[in-house]
């Protein structure tokens, strides 16, 4: 029997795997399709600037490619998770929050955004289905919220 540990462990395995992806696709080291490895689609995404839906494959990765774009702009090669909490609901279903501090080639933070992403089981692996952001200068997600 699957224990609800186990789902975790592998859940952060799998958020690594995204986390690393995210990383090498805005350093222009892998093909941004492979996002749809990890995005579902439907993807519900919000911010404080916005709240949407994307339908499509191609608006998926338009949304990571605006997303990178902005980044790049203001010097982003890396990102460190300063926080991290996995909430397993069941076998099929999690949440995963982190905080995200965005960082340029000198290591400096150009950008710090807390995220929460829903997780579903699909075949044989996790996707996101939705993700929520906020710009926040904590540290701790319990901060955050």
């Amino acid at each position: 029997m699957t224990t609800l540990t186990s789902i975790r462990d592998e859940i952060d395995q799998w958020f690594t795997e995204y986390f690393n992806a995210f990383i090498a696709i805005g350093a222009g080291k892998m093909n941004p399709e492979r996002i749809l490895l990890y995005w579902g689609i439907p993807l519900h995404t919000s911010s404080p600037k916005h709240a949407k839906w994307l339908n499509t494959p191609q608006e998926v990765v338009a949304v990571l490619n605006e997303m990178q774009e902005v980044l790049k702009k203001i010097g982003y090669t890396h990102t460190e998770a300063l926080d991290k909490t996995i909430t397993t609901y069941n076998e099929n279903a999690s949440r995963v929050e982190t905080i995200m501090s965005r960082r340029g080639s000198d290591g400096a933070e150009v950008d710090r955004a807390a995220v929460s992403f829903e997780l579903r089981r699909a075949g044989n692996g996790w996707i996101i289905i939705s993700t929520a952001a906020r710009p926040t200068e904590a540290t701790e997600l319990d901060k955050v919220w």
